[in-house]
């Protein structure tokens, strides 16, 4: 089940139904797709993928958990996965939150914003000033960044939802004219418009979430990378994980140690010095949890050395 109205190439949406698909030929079983045009449509489209026959339900997207939990706890043969929406206390045993450790992709995001910055100053626009996710990507990003640069400039700043671009655009601009450089941002529509608002004012951008390269081509001049929740392969762990027998918790966390976080290909140069700190921040989160904290170890200072006399 699409997101409302969401389809094309590089959605989260689109990424999820490349992973049922894929999940499906491993089963041999049928799938579909459906898109719906409203919240409305959206709880008949659920209800109707729940008495299908269907034995797996994926649903994409925050507008989509009322109408998910509401089928579940109706169907309680069917399974329900979804994605983008949070774990709901006392929910049915039927259905599993994928969530992706925002913390870890903001991480890599603070690093690669802090090693190209000309200005030693990075920003990062958020959502919803109490929204976990936005404080979960905001810390992972400051820890990131100073990992990168002791002495680098963290700054923040929220549109207060996610669905305003306007005010994204203007987030990012205040950013910017505080001397920001790059900027992180999400795939949202408020963080759409931040990238476009940072891309206008000569900054680049480091993209969260979705690859901003396909969903927003107009920033492609300033994007550096994306940092990609890979739904697709969240989606087939789960559902494979099910098929086996294996319990599924109601809350599977992904990560980049379970291999559904990763880096889109760089569009900037990637200095070697960037290229060996990204592989060495990666090969410490393929270890898996304890995962990066609130104070994390700086890089050693070099030893120095004396020339000889």
């Amino acid at each position: 089940m699409a997101d409302v109205g969401e389809s094309e190439a590089g959605t989260a949406s689109a990424v999820a139904w490349l992973g049922v698909q894929q999940a499906a030929a491993n089963l041999d079983a049928a799938r579909s797709m459906a898109i719906p045009t409203s919240v409305a449509e959206l709880f008949t489209d659920i209800q109707a993928a729940a008495t299908s026959g269907a034995n797996v339900v994926v649903t994409v997207g925050g507008p989509a958990a009322a109408a998910t939990r509401t089928a579940a706890a109706a169907h309680p043969s069917v399974q329900f996965f979804t994605l983008d929406q949070a774990a709901a206390e006392g929910a049915p045993a039927n259905l599993h939150a994928i969530a992706f450790d925002e913390s870890e992709m903001g991480y890599l995001a603070g690093v690669t914003a802090a090693s190209l910055s000309k200005t030693g100053n990075v920003g990062i626009v958020g959502d919803d000033d109490s929204s976990a996710a936005t404080a979960n990507y905001a810390a992972g990003f400051r820890n990131g960044a100073l990992f990168a640069n002791r002495a680098v400039i963290v700054s923040f700043a929220n549109a207060g939802t996610p669905t305003d671009p306007a005010k994204g655009r203007a987030a990012a601009a205040g950013l910017v004219a505080g001397g920001a450089d790059v900027i992180a941002a999400r795939s949202d529509l408020s963080g759409i418009g931040a990238m476009r608002g940072a891309c206008a004012r000569n900054a680049l951008v480091v993209a969260l979430d979705s690859d901003a390269w396909l969903l927003v081509p107009d920033v492609q001049s300033c994007l550096v990378t994306s940092v990609r929740k890979l739904y697709d392969v969240a989606i087939v762990a789960a559902i494979l994980r099910y098929s086996e027998g294996k319990d599924v918790p109601g809350l599977v966390l992904s990560d980049v140690a379970g291999g559904g976080i990763g880096l889109t290909d760089f569009h900037v140069t990637k200095s070697a010095a960037l290229a060996d700190r990204l592989d060495r921040v990666l090969a410490d989160m393929q270890l898996g949890p304890p995962r990066m904290t609130a104070a994390p170890s700086p890089e050693p200072t070099p030893t120095p050395t004396s020339s000889p006399s």
